[in-house]
């Protein structure tokens, strides 16, 4: 009975040996692919052709042309890891797109949580919502805040153009400026061109000469006389009388010549006034005011033209 008891115990542990020897094999081949599948998957996606062509085409900066071929790669096996990773850089970088950037990052991390830049997947999603979040309107818009935004609007280009508007005025105005500054320089030159010639002629007076003696034909007659007279024989007391009164007479003749030939005539020039010109011409204020009624004595201007009373005719009217 004890021999039997002691058989069956030793059956019983072969079976059971023999049980885990079958199981254990079985269980090492089961935990070797469970740790090489994350590679076996990460090898699968850089052996997909449209994978490759994604990644020369990025490489080429042919960036829609990679977004088209990774695409078509998510088309064919929708858990590419590589896929969503590369779709999610092109989106955030190169194609931006804030929204399609977070559903690749996402996906991503869904696939595969231990992915390698699982952390930089994360900022990048941040990065993305703050983009978004920046072109999404504030609040919603009621039509009375439409209305008054599109009428800041108009307000605002019709003040840009009335804005352009006055710097044209502004320019149209400098040219004119300029152009009326050349042309009052060129009025003064030629005022002072029309000046110098009259000033030249009122301070240089021309000389008197006696009447009769511009041809010289007197002296002639004189010397004839005198030869004449030389060889006739010694003049008497009675004609050196006579000749000395003609002489005279010549002489206040050439006077009162001198004194018609005097400039009848006077321009205004800066800084003249009345008795200046009175003084320099020799006659007298009132004689001046007399023979110019139409002129203010007191409001002379440059320019102005003043006739001169002759001074024999001043002193005779004078005298009555």
């Amino acid at each position: 009975m004890d021999c039997a008891r002691w058989h069956f115990w030793v059956m019983l542990r072969m079976r059971f040996l023999t049980g885990v020897l079958h199981i254990f094999p079985m269980a090492l081949v089961c935990l070797s692919l469970s740790g090489c599948f994350p590679f076996s998957e990460t090898d699968q996606d850089e052996k997909n052709p449209l994978i490759g062509d994604g990644l020369a085409k990025k490489a080429a900066y042919n960036y829609q042309g990679a977004v088209e071929s990774f695409e078509k790669a998510l088309e064919g096996n929708p858990r590419l890891a590589r896929a969503h990773w590369e779709l999610a850089l092109l989106y955030s970088q190169n194609v931006p797109n804030p929204a399609a950037a977070i559903y690749h990052f996402e996906k991503l991390l869904k696939l595969r949580p231990d992915w390698p830049q699982a952390d930089t997947a994360r900022r990048f999603i941040d990065v993305a919502k703050i983009e978004l979040a920046k072109s999404a309107p504030l609040g919603p818009q009621t039509p009375y805040m439409q209305q008054q935004l599109d009428k800041l609007t108009a307000q605002v280009h019709e003040m840009a153009n009335e804005n352009n508007k006055l710097r044209q005025q502004n320019q149209a105005l400098s040219l004119q400026i300029q152009q009326l500054t050349v042309e009052n320089t060129q009025l003064k030159d030629k005022l002072r061109a029309m000046q110098a010639p009259t000033s030249a002629s009122t301070s240089v007076p021309p000389t008197a000469q006696p009447q009769g003696t511009a041809t010289g034909k007197p002296a002639q007659v004189a010397g004839s006389t005198g030869q004449s007279q030389t060889a006739a024989g010694p003049p008497s007391g009675t004609q050196a009388v006579g000749r000395s009164q003609s002489s005279q007479a010549a002489t206040d003749s050439g006077a009162r010549s001198s004194t018609a030939q005097r400039p009848s005539t006077y321009v205004v020039r800066r800084g003249d006034k009345l008795s200046s010109i009175a003084t320099a011409h020799g006659v007298k204020v009132r004689d001046l005011v007399q023979a110019n009624p139409s002129i203010d004595p007191d409001r002379l201007r440059v320019g102005q033209t003043i006739k001169i009373p002759q001074r024999g005719a001043a002193a005779s009217e004078g005298s009555r």
